[in-house]
């Protein structure tokens, strides 16, 4: 099966009438998240992948290696912008010929294929059902999809045809409610095992940026009694990260708070609202799985940028209550 010209399997099995398997026992589903999660994670390979966002699409070369004390991956970009992702561990960092890339380097390595799942996908259960769908193939290889299916209207469907013998992610697709693919990600080379290119991991840029997340506790890093209150939040959905900094672009300080479920995440940012903004302003803006709600109230600017589905985000954002 095609990942590019084949819409979404949920789509065709609707569409054909083949009533769809029952969803397996949490017990069952907690166990095929895991596998893949975990080969992921600790399976050595290499090969390229394409990603497609809407009508766009964009290929990589990705090259991973692990053993008992370690774990390295490089991942480099094979279209437009070159620039490459190197990490040991949980160090991550960046590398390009200038400072744009460098940001571009730093967006796309947010979405680290095959690795789309948390190291402990269990905790997703009481907020998604997972299905089994019917056996493709992917570079070569049997794969098996799965379904990854909210229990409420608010966030994406993600359908994962794994390997047949290690779990490792092959193919992954992202619909929205209204079961419109959004997002698609295909390995088309892959290779299982270690590489064969004895320096596999040497940086081929000058200028670089570190990707580690802060060392410090950034819930507390301001005050809950000033926190900006999204009120009508989809279950599951805590809260990461709250801090408040200096934003190229913006010349005062920016809220932001960052809230996930463990799979889906999305960002509030928080400003003094420009004095030429109209009131009321309310506008978007789409890329794929990911969008972004704009919307003014009183003299804040609230910014709400997620991989949640469009509506779901605007409903955030409008609802979102400031403190005075």
């Amino acid at each position: 099966m095609n990942a590019y010209l084949v819409p979404c399997l949920a789509a065709l099995t609707a569409a054909s009438g083949v009533a769809l398997a029952a969803p397996l026992p949490d017990a069952e589903a907690s166990q095929q998240l895991k596998r893949m999660a975990q080969a992921a994670r600790q399976l050595a390979y290499s090969g390229v992948y394409s990603q497609q966002l809407g009508n766009q699409l964009a290929s990589f070369r990705l090259t991973r290696q692990a053993d008992n004390s370690s774990v390295h991956e490089k991942r480099e970009s094979l279209d437009g912008a070159s620039w490459e992702v190197i990490s040991t561990g949980n160090d991550s960092t960046a590398y390009a010929p200038d400072p744009r890339t460098l940001l571009i380097a730093k967006l796309s390595a947010k979405k680290a294929f095959p690795r789309l799942l948390p190291e402990n996908p269990a905790d997703l259960l009481p907020f998604y059902t997972v299905r089994t769908l019917e056996d493709d193939r992917a570079a070569g290889f049997r794969c098996t999809w799965l379904a990854l299916e909210p229990r409420d209207t608010l966030r994406y469907t993600y359908q994962f045809c794994l390997e047949a013998k290690t779990g490792l992610l092959l193919k992954a697709t992202v619909l929205t409610p209204q079961k419109v693919v959004v997002e698609q990600f295909a390995f088309t080379q892959l290779q299982l095992g270690a590489s064969k290119d004895k320096l596999p991991f040497r940086a081929s840029f000058p200028m670089s940026l570190s990707l580690n997340p802060p060392s410090t506790s950034p819930v507390e890093d301001r005050p809950a009694t000033d926190r900006p209150d999204p009120r009508d939040l989809p279950t599951g959905f805590k809260l990461l990260r709250d801090t408040k900094r200096k934003l190229p672009g913006h010349p005062l300080p920016v809220r932001h708070l960052v809230y996930s479920d463990g799979l889906a995440t999305f960002s509030i940012f928080v400003e003094p609202a420009a004095p030429e903004a109209k009131p009321h302003l309310s506008t978007k803006y789409s890329q794929g799985m990911m969008h972004t709600a704009i919307h003014q109230q009183g003299d804040s600017m609230v910014t709400v940028l997620g991989d949640l589905p469009e509506a779901t985000l605007q409903h955030i954002a409008n609802t979102l209550r400031i403190k005075p």
